[in-house]
C-alpha cells in the first residue's frame, strides 16, 4: 500500500532505512522501501548497497546524475504501491510513529507535508547560517503551514497519492539546485489540489557551510527567475505564492528594482562578511536574496 521513496545523493542511509523498516514492520502493513542513488560521488554506494539484501527493500544505482526533479519522478514511476512517502536522504526519524501517522493519512487524492525539525544547537560554526535559516524559516507547525498550504510545500518530507503524481509531476527543466518544490506546490495549486499539513517532522541533520549555502541559494534564485520568465503563464499567481517574488513585484510595481540592485552591488561584500561570520543575520540574508533577484531582472 505504501512505497517509501528516498532519492540518495552522497548520503549513508543505512540508519534511516533500518529505522523506517522497523516502524513499518511493526504496523504489519504492505509496503516497500525504494532507494535510488543518483550517481553519488563520495562512495556511499558501497555502504548503501548492503540494504538491497533486506526484505521489502529495493535499491537502484544510476550511472548518471539526473537531478533533483527527475529522480523524484523516477521514484514515483518505479514505486509499486499507490501511496508514496518521499523524504530526503540526509535526515533521521524524529518520532517512533512517523510511518503510522502517514499511513493514517492515506486516502484518495492526498498530498500531505509533515514538516521539519532541527538540531537544538548549531552543529558547527561554519554552518550557522544554514542552521539558523532552517530554524527561523523552515520549522513552522502544521497550524501555521495550513494558513497558506501550497505555499508551504517542501519536498523534504511528504506523502502523495500516485494518481496525483500522474497529473502533477516535478518539472525536469529544473536541473540545478533550488525551487523545484516551489514549482511543484504551485502546479498543485493550479490543479486545484490542496496540500494538507500535519505535524510529522523529520530531523534535518546535514547543514551546508555558509559559503556553500549562499552559492546554492544563488543557484535557486537563478532557477526561480528563469522559470518565472520562461515557463509560467500565470506570473502574478506564481509570484503571489513565493515570498521573494512578492517582494520583487512590489518594488517593480513602482519601478525601483534598480535601487536594491545597486545597493546589492555596493554592499555585497559587507553582507557576505556578515553571512559567513559568527553571527549571521537572517534579515541581511533576506536583503542579499532580494538584491540578487533584482540584479537578475535588471534590464
Amino acid at each position: 500500500m505504501i512505497s517509501i521513496c528516498i532519492p540518495i545523493y552522497n548520503s549513508d542511509v543505512r540508519t534511516l532505512v533500518h529505522a523506517l523498516k522497523a516502524q513499518a514492520d511493526s504496523l504489519n502493513i504492505v509496503y516497500e522501501l525504494l532507494l535510488i542513488d543518483d550517481a553519488s560521488t563520495n562512495g556511499c554506494q558501497k555502504l548503501n548497497a548492503s540494504l538491497a539484501t533486506l526484505p521489502k527493500v529495493r535499491y537502484i544505482e544510476l550511472e548518471k546524475n539526473i537531478g533533483r526533479s527527475a529522480i523524484r519522478n523516477l521514484l514515483a514511476k518505479e514505486a509499486t504501491y499507490r501511496y508514496l512517502i518521499f523524504m530526503d536522504s540526509d535526515v533521521q526519524l524524529a518520532s517512533p510513529d512517523y510511518v503510522q501517522k502517514y499511513y493514517e493519512c492515506c486516502r484518495e487524492g492526498i498530498v500531505c507535508y509533515g514538516g521539519k525539525t532541527n538540531l537544538p544547537e548549531c552543529p558547527a560554526p561554519e554552518c550557522r547560517l544554514r542552521w539558523l535559516y532552517s530554524v527561523k524559516r523552515e520549522e513552522p507547525c502544521a497550524a501555521e503551514r495550513n494558513l497558506n498550504p501550497n505555499r508551504s510545500f517542501i519536498t523534504y518530507n511528504f506523502l502523495i497519492d500516485k494518481e496525483i503524481f500522474r497529473t502533477v509531476s516535478f518539472d525536469e527543466t529544473l536541473k540545478t539546485y533550488g525551487h523545484e518544490d516551489t514549482v511543484f506546490g504551485f502546479r498543485l495549486l493550479e490543479a486545484g489540489i490542496k496540500v494538507v499539513h500535519i505535524d510529522n517532522p523529520l530531523l534535518y541533520c546535514s547543514f551546508d557551510d555558509s559559503i556553500t549555502f549562499i552559492k546554492k541559494t544563488e543557484l535557486g534564485i537563478h532557477n526561480l527567475a528563469s522559470f518565472y520568465n520562461n515557463n509560467i503563464e500565470n506570473k502574478n499567481g506564481f509570484a503571489a505564492e513565493v515570498r521573494l517574488l512578492r517582494a520583487w513585484k512590489r518594488l517593480d510595481s513602482i519601478n525601483i528594482t534598480g535601487f536594491p540592485a545597486l545597493l546589492f552591488r555596493i554592499f555585497r561584500t559587507a553582507m557576505l562578511k556578515n553571512l559567513t561570520g559568527k553571527r549571521p543575520s537572517i534579515f541581511v540574508f533576506d536583503l542579499y536574496k532580494l538584491g540578487y533577484l533584482c540584479s537578475f531582472f535588471e534590464p
